[in-house]
């Protein structure tokens, strides 16, 4: 049976959140809902919802949401009862710094893994025991992308963009794991000595979150998009910027060698601060060539995209461990869940 023709269910963290976001892009690709984890009171609330919508498979795509399911007796009675195929997508790298006992319970507990790109499919297969899994490549918002691509906007010669969250990781004890300060500002500041008239744009979620068509715009008016990451899954800027047609410099992260194959050599720089600057410096004074060169890229990313949706098959055997009524999760994660829930519900008054 084919993903793109069975009826699933995404379960992410929040709407709006960069889940959200992606779930929400495969839908015209899928036939799929998706439901926000913490718009649910309880994730026995969450799956009776998925149980009206009768799905042949479900992605979890937070982990917090999938650990609760599984804590409780009820909500594995009711996966059961409906037994769909169960998924874990694995959207970054995360877990796979080291290896993590409670992450290898959540893929043997699960019937498949899903991963946003071959590089991180390979990283984490490397580090844990999975039995299937498949690559399910994100997208950004088209529509947004459309509307950007058709508004006329000047491209600013002298501007480079970085765009991300500073905090990312913060909680799993990770340092400026995105690069901004360690590697994007002393890169700028080497920049800034060859072009003095140039301006560094910051787009920082931690700090301030502003609508996906007005990130695009700002995309498109740079000369130069840089990401920093030192991992990443998508990379959705990267991605973004293909589309509208900006330069990119980025680390060797997530999807950025399919992304930009055939041009690894030159827009995939080492994260390094002065090896970094060379080949921004370089792509700066073709920004216009490289700009076009990404349009190709994201023509080429599309097709890749569409070729994968055909071929992407369910697994001939639902093996996940939950159907043996294992639950190895701790009943604290429902304390995650609730304390989500009420700042969501707060948010929404």
């Amino acid at each position: 049976m084919k993903l793109s023709k069975s009826r699933g269910v995404f379960i992410v963290d929040s709407v709006g959140s960069p889940l959200w976001g992606a779930a929400n892009a495969r839908r015209s690709s899928y036939n799929c809902e998706i439901l926000a984890a913490t718009n649910f009171f309880s994730p026995l609330s969450l799956l009776k919802e998925i149980q009206s919508l009768k799905p042949d498979y479900l992605v979890f795509c937070w982990r917090e949401a999938f650990d609760s399911v599984f804590s409780l007796h009820k909500t594995h009675k009711i996966l059961s009862h409906m037994n769909p195929y169960v998924f874990l997508l694995i959207p970054d790298f995360i877990s796979i710094h080291s290896f993590s006992q409670i992450e290898q319970d959540r893929v043997s507990n699960s019937d498949g893994i899903i991963f946003t790109c071959e590089k991180l499919k390979l990283e984490f297969e490397g580090l844990y025991r999975t039995h299937f899994s498949l690559v399910l490549y994100d997208l950004p918002d088209l529509k947004n992308i459309e509307l950007a691509n058709n508004l006329p906007i000047i491209k600013n010669k002298n501007q480079l963009i970085w765009i991300g969250n500073s905090k990312w990781g913060k909680r799993q004890g990770f340092i400026d794991h995105k690069g901004l300060k360690s590697l994007a500002y002393p890169v700028f500041d080497k920049i800034i000595t060859k072009f003095p008239e140039f301006e560094f744009v910051v787009i920082d979620s931690s700090k301030k979150k502003i609508s996906n068509l007005e990130v695009l715009c700002k995309i498109k008016s740079a000369t130069c998009l840089i990401m920093t990451s030192n991992s990443e899954g998508t990379g959705l800027p990267i991605l973004e910027a293909a589309a509208v047609g900006t330069a990119i410099v980025t680390t060797d992260v997530g999807i950025a060698p399919e992304l930009l194959k055939g041009l690894e050599l030159n827009q995939i720089a080492p994260g390094n601060v002065t090896l970094y600057a060379e080949f921004l410096k370089s792509t700066i004074e073709n920004y216009v060539q490289v700009g076009n060169l990404m349009k190709n890229c994201w023509r080429d990313y599309l097709e890749i995209i569409q070729l994968n949706n055909m071929s992407l098959n369910l697994p001939s055997v639902k093996d996940g461990r939950w159907r043996e009524g294992s639950r190895n999760f701790h009943i604290q994660k429902l304390f995650h869940w609730k304390i989500r829930w009420l700042l969501h519900f707060f948010a929404r008054l």
